[in-house]
């Protein structure tokens, strides 16, 4: 009973935040360049607001992931690998844009170290 409870809560996670992802995806690659708070200090569009939201949900949707795959039992499937890769696209995605997001702040600071030599 337990493990069909957990399995169930996984699927209803993941499920939640695979639709999350696939609306942020579409405001992020068709999403207009206005903005929609401009007396605030730092004015982005609502693009670079559904990047940002995808960035933060990175932790979240990659455990979802590992929860779906581990309690699923995707791994006992024949086809493990391809399992593995259509489960764990939207954290991949998700993923993608933390890492951008860190890769632009490690290169200001680098940045910023070699102007102050």
């Amino acid at each position: 009973m337990k493990a069909r409870l957990l399995k169930t809560a996984a699927k209803i996670v993941y499920c939640a935040g695979t639709a999350i992802v696939l609306t942020l995806s579409v405001v992020f690659i068709f999403g207009a360049h206005s903005v929609p708070y401009p007396r605030s200090m730092m004015a982005y569009s609502w693009r670079e607001i559904a990047f940002l939201y995808m960035a933060f949900g990175s932790p979240p949707m990659l455990a979802a992931c590992c929860a779906l795959y581990g309690f699923c039992g995707l791994r006992e499937r024949p086809h493990r690998k391809r399992s593995f890769v259509l489960v764990f696209i939207p954290g991949f995605i998700c993923a993608a844009c933390a890492l951008y997001i860190i890769g632009i702040i490690i290169a200001a600071y680098v940045i910023m170290i070699l102007s102050a030599c």
